[in-house]
């Protein structure tokens, strides 16, 4: 069987698309599994065994489509709505397929995980700033930790040690994508790194803008990103046991992921913690040594773990 008809295959238990229910187009449930790495899936899809593709796909799919949707304009307000009806839909047993959804629903995932996902595009589209770190991670756990829980879930684990786990790559992985982009954000109108630490560190609004304008930041801004990722590696350390928890290739992937982080965070640090001269990239040199480091490191919390 082709790879793109093993991707967009609903499950046994799930009966055939109708062509005139509005769906989102299988096109995007195809393309799904080869760019799981930019929705911040801890697995990708390609690389499991075939049974587990089409949910990763489908999972793929849904953040892909729902995560651009973060700007209050009517078109975002509107398509929000409507997933999230179909998500009810689907899973009050109300829509009779939905190529999406429905295999999701069909694993018997839970629906509040993705209505989380939702619900942070939500909170883009009003909330440009967070006041205190504990609200950024407040909304780290509706942005991306719903992600690693539903992976969990579709590999069939639901006990809370793995979860807290996957909670604190989560938060750090989406941490290290806010410390890597405040130049980005800061030019679209946001601004991630909490109040309470730009004020610890003595940094003004016209600090952040002078930054921007001249690619180089000051010794303040300098310190705080430094003081954020190390934040970062503290998550991604606490987090780190997840991967000797998992089995077979999801294991690989899971440390590929910190690996990744902790790369992308050394990239920052090598900039002089500036990330205002240039938006950090990692080279085919470095996503080499991340997978080394992966595997490396899966031998070292193996030793530990016994």
């Amino acid at each position: 069987m082709e790879a793109d008809a093993v991707h967009v295959r609903a499950t046994d238990d799930v009966q055939p698309a109708r062509r005139n229910e509005r769906v989102m187009s299988l096109q995007s449930v195809r393309t799904a599994p080869h760019s799981a790495r930019a929705t911040r899936l801890p697995v990708r899809a390609m690389l499991l065994p075939r049974k587990y593709r089409p949910t990763f796909a489908a999972l793929a799919a849904f953040y892909r489509e729902t995560r651009t949707l973060g700007t209050p304009t009517p078109e975002h307000i509107a398509r929000l709505d409507a997933w999230e009806a179909d998500v009810h839909r689907v899973w009050d047993g109300a829509t009779l397929y939905h190529p999406v959804l429905s295999p999701l629903a069909a694993r018997h995932l839970p629906r509040e995980p993705l209505l989380a996902l939702l619900a942070a595009q939500r909170e883009r589209q009003r909330t440009p700033w967070y006041e205190t770190y504990t609200d950024l991670i407040a909304f780290c756990a509706r942005a991306s930790n719903p992600l690693g829980r539903l992976t969990l879930a579709i590999l069939g684990y639901t006990d809370d040690e793995r979860i807290t786990y996957s909670d604190a790559i989560s938060t750090a992985v989406q941490l290290t994508a806010f410390w890597r982009d405040i130049a980005r954000d800061y030019t679209r109108g946001r601004i991630y790194v909490p109040q309470e630490d730009l004020h610890l560190f003595g940094i003004s609004d016209d600090d952040l803008a002078g930054a921007v304008a001249r690619r180089h930041a000051n010794t303040n801004i300098r310190a705080m990103v430094a003081f954020e990722i190390e934040r970062a590696l503290e998550l991604l350390h606490h987090g780190a046991p997840l991967v000797t928890m998992l089995r077979g290739r999801a294991r690989l992937d899971c440390a590929l992921m910190i690996s990744d982080a902790r790369a992308m965070l050394a990239a920052i640090v090598r900039q002089g913690y500036d990330p205002f001269v240039a938006r950090p990239q990692l080279s085919r040199t470095a996503r080499a040594s991340t997978l080394f480091s992966a595997v490396r490191s899966i031998s070292e919390e193996t030793l530990h773990s016994r």
